[in-house]
């Protein structure tokens, strides 16, 4: 009835899951239209977790850093737990979902360093647009494919290695 759109970020707002992304956008729309409004006006925004590199080689070796990798256990979906299950794994803390157990993200870096290591590549590829500019832009074309209309990118890379940072917007 009185929004403009929805927000979310990804891959992790939906699992990684293009589907759920494309249903949860259509039924907005639609709830829109049944409401008198304009589902073409809607605007779907995204923060997308992003490690951008010269190459797929140098972005995974960011994405596998421990602060990335922190990131895939703390926000690999709201509920973490329950989406690396979806995946295949066990969460490295249990029963894991950031809006209740939020106060685990301030753990040391040591403990962060060996949890990073339980981080399975696959839960990683989920949890980040990872890559050389051509990846990433494929990634995020599904995305826009889905209903996203507003892309931000949130750039993970310059967490693992801060001088990465100065290639970021070259390669965007």
């Amino acid at each position: 009835e009185l929004g403009s759109g929805w927000s979310t970020f990804l891959p992790g707002g939906v699992e990684d899951d293009m589907e759920v992304l494309a249903e949860t956008i259509a039924r907005i729309k639609q709830r829109a239209a049944a409401n008198g409004r304009d589902p073409g006006s809607l605007q779907f925004f995204a923060m997308v977790f992003i490690v951008l590199a010269e190459t797929d080689e140098a972005a995974w070796k960011l994405a596998r850093h421990p602060v990335p990798a922190w990131m895939a256990i703390a926000a690999a979906s709201i509920t973490s737990a329950e989406t690396w299950k979806k995946w295949g794994y066990e969460h490295p803390l249990g029963e894991f979902a950031w809006p209740k157990d939020a106060s685990v993200t301030t753990v040391g870096g040591d403990l962060a360093r060996e949890l990073a290591d339980k981080v399975p590549d696959v839960v990683t590829d989920h949890s980040f647009v990872w890559g050389s500019p051509e990846r990433v832009a494929k990634r995020c074309k599904a995305y826009i494919d889905a209903g996203i209309t507003h892309l931000s990118f949130w750039n993970y890379g310059a967490c693992a290695d801060p001088a990465s940072d100065k290639h970021f917007l070259p390669l965007m």
